[in-house]
């Protein structure tokens, strides 16, 4: 609506009034009453008005406390969700040496029985590669068990 029409109406209304109360002669006589009252029901329209935009400032308030908890709670959750992410990045690398380490376990039986046949053998140099063999296998396995327990004990920090 246009406010200029607003304003006409709101006079109009006021124009009808003010000829409602003042069309009977005696109604001068009263016009201290009259305007008490009117005076009344301004300041009791005013309260109202008053009472209402309190009541939407206090809601207002109260939505803008849960919007900043709710930025709070979502930036902790992106913290969270980077942190999660960045764990999951290590699972892919985890377990491919997993897979490598499984082979080095299962062949070292193996693995000792040809160097077994190959010191019978005498061929020193063919059982001296086999021995390193298991030496690194040894070594990665040992490697990897650090791993898990220096994250582990990384994780329980956390």
């Amino acid at each position: 609506m246009d406010a200029g029409k607003i304003q006409r109406q709101a006079e109009g209304a006021a124009l009808e009034q003010i000829q409602k109360i003042f069309s009977r002669p005696d109604a001068l006589e009263n016009l201290d009453q009259i305007r008490k009252k009117a005076e009344r029901k301004k300041a009791a329209v005013e309260a109202m008005l008053r009472t209402a935009v309190q009541s939407q400032l206090e809601g207002i308030r109260t939505a803008l406390g849960h919007l900043q908890t709710a930025t709070e709670d979502v930036k902790e959750i992106e913290k969270s969700t980077q942190r999660t992410f960045e764990q999951l990045q290590a699972v892919p690398d985890q377990y491919a040496a997993a897979m490598e380490n499984l082979k080095h376990i299962f062949n070292i039986t193996d693995t000792i029985e040809k160097t077994n046949g190959l010191i019978n053998k005498v061929d020193l140099l063919g059982a001296h590669k086999n021995i390193m063999e298991l030496e690194n296998a040894r070594d990665d396995l040992m490697f990897e068990v650090h791993k898990i327990q220096s994250s582990k004990t990384e994780y329980d920090k956390n």
